[in-house]
């Protein structure tokens, strides 16, 4: 009992508290929920506690606090495993959807109405438990002006998974400063960026920060799923 009670509070540190809100990219969580707080039922919430334990992490495998995942791949942007709804973005033209943003997409790619600090396009994860390491970017694919539209730098924000946030943090570098991502060079080359420590999202935004053009895009998510 005590075993299981210090694997639970180990592992929920791990996701929670680890900095700023990271959790190692080849993380496996074994209980994801909140401390017990006061005036609380010991007895119920202990219930709860062991019984996602058990269902999370079965007898005889190995929970530690940083367990890994086999590996970082493609989350489902390209390949459209991630449906078109849960693709939105601050604003767009009717012809340049969130939903075109897809990498590699030779039709089209995402652009905001009208360039500005306040842009955005969101992936909505809520319910996957995917752990995002790290993004692709490519530009537009508008062939009269092909490299003259893309997004030379980026941020990245997120809403946590556990415990829920409403509001949103960015992906902080290795000074706890926010992380100003290096973008395109072109439209058409694909430019791969990993984050310091992965990062387990309920949702996540790029923004951009300076662009040539437009700020238009095409892009893939990379990371694993923690189940």
């Amino acid at each position: 009992m005590n075993a299981m009670f210090t694997v639970a509070l180990i592992t929920l540190w791990a996701v929670t508290h680890d900095n700023f809100g990271y959790v190692e990219a080849e993380a496996r969580v074994c209980y994801f929920g909140n401390p017990i707080q006061p005036g609380t039922d010991n007895q119920n919430w202990m219930k709860a506690v062991f019984e996602e334990i058990r269902q999370r992490c079965p007898k005889g495998e190995k929970h530690t606090k940083n367990a890994q995942c086999s590996g970082i791949y493609p989350l489902g942007i390209e390949d459209g495993s991630i449906p078109d709804e849960r693709l939105t973005a601050s604003s767009s033209p009717d012809y340049r959807p969130a939903t075109h943003a897809r990498l590699n997409n030779p039709d089209s790619y995402w652009r905001p109405d009208s360039d500005g600090p306040d842009n955005w396009i969101e992936v909505d994860l809520t319910g996957t438990e995917a752990v995002v390491s790290g993004i692709i970017t490519q530009g537009s694919n508008y062939e009269p002006v092909k490299d003259a539209y893309y997004m030379s730098q980026y941020k990245v924000a997120y809403q946590t998974y556990s415990p829920p946030s409403d509001g949103y943090q960015y992906v902080k570098d290795s000074n706890g400063a926010t992380q100003i991502f290096e973008g395109n060079s072109n439209a058409a080359t694909p430019v791969e960026n990993r984050f310091d420590s992965g990062v387990l999202v309920a949702k996540l935004r790029i923004v951009p920060v300076t662009w040539r053009g437009h700020a238009c895009l095409r892009f893939e998510l990379l990371g694993c799923r923690l189940k």
